[in-house]
């Protein structure tokens, strides 16, 4: 046998070997990895990015894996082509050589494939467990209305009268006109039987329709409205205060308030605050309190009889 033709077939047996090994069923399919990596990256894309990045991390280090024996092979080829080219003057003893480095080689080129083709399926096993491992976006939680005092009172309308209203009370003896509102100050200020008055939430005054003693109080305000109601003769109830002649103090001993009258219609009280000096003031009204700023509050004046507050 000529030596070319040995060198011949030893090269057509390498080709083989490469092309046997290259095509080995001991990988994974191809089309198989697609899909499987299709519909995972599909559901992994779906929960978040993070599965999604590990198997572009794998198939970047698969990638590095397959260049790395594609510079063995070419390695391999040109041993191939120098021993072949050595072997075509050799001996039969170099023919020998050459078919034992040759199988030498394709053990070789076995035993990397073989390495390669398991590596890739734990890689793909571990990155697609990890696209399965990947929690779900955790779903928004349902919107809950929680009341609060604040929307209890907004969703409960206003009671009382607005700007421009009118209530008829006792019987339609005494109608009360609201002109105006202040919810800051909690005040409203009215027109009783045509008599204007300024009163602050709490407090009252005095009239006497058709000769009957009677009081409007301003019971409440609103957001903008105003709660007004009135009661007459018996249903009053006992008048509370001091009567004029009398004193009071206020502010632990800070005022010492004299009364001295109460005009007949209950609308006014002349006091003296820290001295002798008498002056008109209305139910509701305020006396400061020498150079403090402190003040006396007439807070009402009922059937002859004035309550006082202090404040700073």
């Amino acid at each position: 046998m000529e030596s070319k033709t040995v060198v011949t077939g030893a090269l057509a047996l390498a080709v083989g070997l490469l092309g046997g090994y290259a095509l080995s069923p001991s990988g994974p399919d191809m089309s198989d990895i697609e899909t499987a990596l299709g519909a995972r990256i599909d559901a992994a894309a779906e929960r978040g990015g993070e599965g999604v990045s590990a198997v572009a991390e794998t198939v970047q280090a698969l990638d590095a894996r397959l260049e790395s024996l594609s510079a063995k092979l070419g390695t391999l080829e040109e041993r191939i082509g120098e021993t072949a080219g050595a072997g075509a003057d050799a001996t039969t003893s170099g023919l020998d050589k050459l078919d034992l480095r040759l199988t030498e080689t394709g053990e070789e080129l076995r035993n990397a494939l073989s390495e390669l083709a398991d590596s890739q399926k734990a890689s793909l096993e571990t990155a697609l467990a990890g696209l399965s491992a990947q929690p779900a976006a955790p779903a928004a939680p349902a919107a809950t209305e929680t009341a609060t005092p604040a929307a209890d009172q907004e969703a409960a309308a206003p009671e009382g009268l607005t700007s421009g209203k009118t209530a008829i009370l006792a019987d339609g003896a005494i109608r009360v006109f609201v002109s105006r509102v202040d919810d800051a100050a909690r005040s409203a200020r009215l027109s009783i039987n045509g008599a204007l008055a300024h009163l602050t939430e709490g407090h009252s005054v005095a009239l006497r329709p058709d000769g009957d003693y009677c009081r409007v109080m301003l019971d409440g305000v609103d957001r903008g409205h105003a709660r007004v109601s009135a009661a007459c003769g018996d249903d009053l109830p006992a008048p509370e205060g001091i009567t004029p002649g009398s004193a009071t103090v206020l502010g632990d001993g800070a005022a010492h308030v004299f009364l001295s009258a109460v005009s007949a219609d209950d609308t006014t009280a002349r006091i003296a605050v820290n001295g002798v000096d008498l002056q008109s003031v209305d139910a509701g009204g305020t006396v400061r309190v020498g150079d403090t700023r402190c003040h006396v509050n007439v807070d009402q004046i009922d059937r002859g009889h004035v309550s006082f507050s202090y404040g700073c």
